[in-house]
């Protein structure tokens, strides 16, 4: 029978936490304590390396003991990280959430110029060793976008030739970190190391917004003006002198504490997750859009300033509505 292979203390918000969990157990994690504290750091436990507890488990409280990773959950490439890595299990068979190189893509809806890039597998079929087990997957770096969907089932054995590659749990650390790296926007080089020249240290040399290629002042220093003073400085891939600076990357999420004191986390894809469920800002608008949106009544303008609605044991009101969808959009700007 498959194991989980991995073990981890998580921290992170009491959301992002409540968050995880709900991701643990579609992956097949079960709690494992009858007086859970998620305010406490979350252990995620596998036995492989402990008899104490049942593999695929689930507590509160850090362990020492058998941990392979700590993660804080508090960032989306930790998050992703310590998802993948606790979806991870012991066979040869392929399981949600776990990341795969994609071997042979083409032929099922898929470019094969995808082959050599990075799957999540989303969901599985016929999961018997020697067997064909069916995958869907989604492509998560497309060098070319596949024609019809991201998402298709192929089997993971096609004439003996594997389709898919377990990464290793490095390799998955490394694609978080690199995915990152690449997200964010190069806005300069700083000197780190006395540079033979009068530049001070720590100065930040920013980009130029646009250049000829053939000049060779595509820095500035940022005490100088943009028209003028451009200087010159060597090799800047020379790390013994400067490091790369990059724009600090918007949120993916941000809380938001409502009239009543209850807080909710907002995500960039449009997800809210409460401390009692998760719910999206399409069905926010479904209900409550009309109320967001001026309309007219006769000749006159209407719009809600005012109203409270009981949703379960909470009372929401008018503003907190607003102040979620407000916040969503701030997100995707």
């Amino acid at each position: 029978m498959s194991k989980f292979k991995y073990s981890a203390n998580i921290n992170g918000s009491v959301l992002n936490k409540q968050r995880f969990v709900q991701d643990l157990e579609v992956r097949g994690y079960k709690l494992e304590d009858y007086c859970f504290r998620i305010e406490n750091t979350l252990c995620v436990i596998s036995s492989i390396g402990s008899n104490q507890l049942p593999n695929g488990c689930y507590r509160s409280g850090d362990s020492p003991r058998s941990i392979d990773y700590t993660f804080n959950i508090d960032t989306p490439e930790q998050y992703d990280t310590a998802l993948a890595i606790l979806s991870m299990k012991d066979d040869k068979l392929f399981y949600t959430g776990e990341l795969v190189e994609i071997l042979a893509a083409g032929g099922w809806g898929y470019s094969n110029s995808n082959n050599g890039c990075i799957g999540m597998v989303l969901k599985t079929r016929y999961p018997k060793v020697g067997s064909t087990q069916r995958v869907s997957f989604k492509t998560l770096n497309p060098k070319k976008k596949d024609s019809y969907t991201d998402e298709a089932e192929v089997p993971n054995l096609a004439y003996n030739t594997p389709v898919f590659r377990k990464l290793t749990a490095q390799e998955v650390i490394n694609f978080y970190k690199n995915s990152n790296m690449q997200e964010k926007k190069l806005i300069g080089y700083k000197i780190i190391k006395t540079y033979p020249s009068s530049v001070p240290l720590n100065t930040i040399l920013y980009v130029k917004e646009s250049f000829n290629k053939n000049c060779d002042f595509p820095y500035i220093d940022s005490t100088l003006t943009k028209t003028t003073n451009s200087i010159t400085v060597g090799d800047l891939k020379d790390t013994q002198y400067f490091e790369p600076v990059y724009e600090v990357p918007k949120p993916s999420f941000k809380s938001h504490m409502l009239e009543s004191g209850f807080t909710v986390t907002i995500h960039k894809t449009g997800e809210v997750v409460t401390n009692d469920g998760t719910f999206t800002i399409k069905e926010l608008d479904t209900k409550f859009g009309n109320s967001l949106r001026s309309t007219k009544f006769n000749k006159w303008d209407m719009s809600v300033t005012e109203a409270k609605y009981k949703i379960g044991c909470q009372v929401v009101t008018h503003t907190d509505i607003i102040g979620i969808n407000e916040l969503y959009k701030e997100l995707n700007k």
